[in-house]
């Protein structure tokens, strides 16, 4: 049984070449702006600072590339329609999940090879450290043993890749396939897949903030992290999603397709996902706060003191309610320039949250450190993968031109 395919302008369809060349100079944007923060985190504070400022670019662009994959996997799961609309350029950025994966290298392989190096960042690679540890804390020596150990860690995060790739590629793959045949069946069974994919990406990206980010401080543990780490990354691709949507319009592309009813749904769930994430935010903090448990309560004092406690107020503040009452009325969210600048501030909110998870562990209870080379390679990356994204849709049609409901995703009407 196959579908009928709907008609559509030829700039609908395909990639104009205004658009693809931008895509290639974003790319190359991208390159020399993370280039640039390399050397200057090298410059300013060499490797161990190059460590912590690279490893915090790259949890920033991939928690935004990860929520592009669980946009995907709700929008299958709930059978929507209004997202066929803009479902190829979220589907670009999941494309690149290869890359994403290449793009770990500069902390996977110092791990690999047991780097001493390495003991900057992962305390719990260091020896001396796991030996003074366990006799402090015995209760953790199981856990350096046969969880936190090198070996162990690679191929966790070998298996974490591998798993985000196989979801990307089945669902990017069906949904191009579906262009050419027209066959029900393919959205049927990304739909059927859909469901159990997303408790898979559930406990995945949960773990791998537990042993990246959060074993950063092995003492300190939040049984909530993974979904505080979704809750922010959803919330950041909604808004690269926004400004994507608006680069397609503005050179050409989707023009007829994309219409202020999608922009008003990416609004809300822009806004959906601020209070979410702050209500997880405020269920750590408080149930940790309270318990008042040592190993736990260390990770707050770190960010309470010496100049961090002024960033906690900003996420409070800048993370919750300046957006939480900027995004709320319907017309900011049918609005393309105010929902553009809403974007670009949830943006740079996420990257201060990553920044506040993982600089306190550069000096424990030390002040802030300069930000600048986070502030060039963060933005580097992920305006690298933009360009790479918008690279990658030139290769097929940028809608889903033969999905059943893409007659119902350009006739939306969002109330």
């Amino acid at each position: 049984m196959a579908s009928h395919s709907i008609e559509l302008a030829e700039s609908d369809q395909r990639m104009p070449s205004g658009l693809r060349s931008l895509g290639g100079k974003l790319a190359g944007l991208g390159v020399l702006l993370t280039a640039a923060g390399v050397g200057l985190a090298y410059a300013t504070g060499g490797f161990k600072f190059f460590q912590f400022s690279y490893l915090t670019a790259y949890a920033f662009a991939l928690t935004v590339t990860m929520g592009g994959l669980v946009f995907l996997l709700i929008q299958h799961v709930f059978r929507a329609s209004w997202s066929v609309a803009v479902r190829r350029i979220a589907e670009s950025m999941v494309r690149l999940m290869p890359i994403v994966a290449l793009l770990f290298l500069p902390v996977l392989l110092p791990v690999l090879f047991a780097r001493e190096s390495m003991y900057h960042v992962f305390e719990w690679m260091d020896p001396a450290f796991v030996q003074a540890d366990a006799e402090f804390m015995p209760s953790k020596q199981v856990v350096y043993e046969h969880y936190l150990n090198p070996n162990f860690f690679v191929v966790r995060i070998v298996g974490y890749f591998v798993i985000w790739m196989l979801l990307a590629r089945f669902f990017t793959r069906n949904s191009s396939r579906q262009d050419e045949s027209g066959d029900l069946k393919l959205t049927r069974r990304m739909e059927i897949f859909a469901a159990p994919s997303i408790p898979i990406f559930a406990l995945t990206l949960t773990f791998f903030g537990f042993d990246v980010i959060m074993s950063l401080d092995p003492h300190w543990f939040s049984t909530i992290f993974g979904v505080y780490l979704f809750a922010g990354g959803l919330m950041s691709f909604m808004s690269l999603l926004a400004l994507l949507c608006m680069t397609y319009q503005r050179n050409g592309a989707l023009k007829t397709v994309i219409r202020p009813d999608h922009y008003h749904d990416i609004g809300k769930l822009m806004f959906a996902f601020i209070v979410f994430w702050s209500y997880i935010a405020f269920s750590q903090y408080i149930l940790i706060w309270y318990a008042h448990v040592p190993e736990e309560i260390t990770f707050y004092f770190k960010r309470q003191n010496n100049g961090w406690e002024w960033l906690s107020v900003t996420l409070i503040f800048g993370h919750f309610v300046v957006p939480f009452l900027g995004i709320l009325s319907k017309h900011v969210k049918r609005h393309k320039p105010a929902l553009a600048f809403w974007a670009v501030w949830l943006l740079v909110m996420h990257l201060l949250d990553i920044f506040w998870l993982v600089m306190p562990n550069y000096e424990p209870y030390g002040s802030v450190p300069a930000p600048w080379a986070v502030l060039l390679m963060a933005p580097g990356l992920l305006v690298l993968l933009a360009g790479l994204g918008i690279l990658s849709a030139s290769s097929r049609s940028i809608v889903a031109l033969r999905d059943p409901r893409l007659g119902d995703s350009l006739a939306y009407h969002n109330v």
